[in-house]
């Protein structure tokens, strides 16, 4: 985890559920909602590489476009493999991370994410967890920006934690969810405290969880 979400959400109830004083940043061409959302192509201008985020631009909190693809240049110089999460446990001290974590969180917008069950290697069951009415929410994220001679983008990792009781029967890792906008708050303008306790394990009543293949 996690490795696919999902947002099925028009861009109208996004706007309505989140803070109206946001600011949307975003075309229309590169508000794509889906199904299924997995790491952004590597190739520059790819359509596939629109990912919806929300994150602190100046004093205020804007949507934006960014791919799902956290980078830095040495890693592409070397052929290094990037990664698609960052362990929240961690990322405070990892040298690829702590500054982002320290100055730029962001949201990933979704309206559910999926976990696999069942042991590596083999065919594993997928299931897809939402909240009453699959209504939208947040994953907590780090951004960062990638500038080289072959491409330059604004990329996110989605940070992962321990499960709660209700991921942990199907996974052994699951997102850090926010799901209220006191949350959305504190991991996008809050200190490091504020950010360190969301990334608890918090139990969320509402989500449930469906298998879909």
């Amino acid at each position: 985890m996690c490795g696919l979400y999902s947002l099925t959400t028009s861009r109208e109830a996004v706007r309505q559920l989140f803070p109206p004083d946001w600011q949307w940043s975003v075309a229309d061409a590169e508000f794509e909602p889906a199904a299924k959302i997995g790491p952004s192509a590597k190739k520059p201008g790819s359509a596939s590489n629109h990912r919806l985020v929300a994150r602190r631009h100046g004093d205020a909190i804007e949507f934006a476009s960014l791919r799902w693809r956290y980078e830095a240049k040495w890693m592409r110089d070397k052929g290094i493999n990037v990664p698609i999460n960052a362990r929240s446990e961690t990322m405070w001290s990892n040298g690829l991370f702590k500054y982002s974590a320290r100055d730029r969180r962001c949201l990933v917008i979704v309206d559910g994410f999926y976990e696999p069950k069942g042991p590596k290697g083999g065919k594993r069951e997928q299931y897809l967890f939402t909240f009453p009415g699959q209504r939208a929410f947040a994953l907590g994220g780090l951004w960062t920006s990638y500038k080289g001679d072959d491409d330059a983008f604004d990329g996110f990792i989605v940070c992962t934690t321990e499960p709660n009781d209700q991921v942990s029967p199907i996974h052994s890792r699951m997102p850090v969810i926010l799901e209220r906008e006191q949350e959305w708050t504190d991991w996008l303008t809050g200190s490091e405290d504020d950010a360190r306790h969301l990334c608890d394990p918090i139990e969320r009543p509402e989500l449930t969880c469906h298998r879909v293949s």
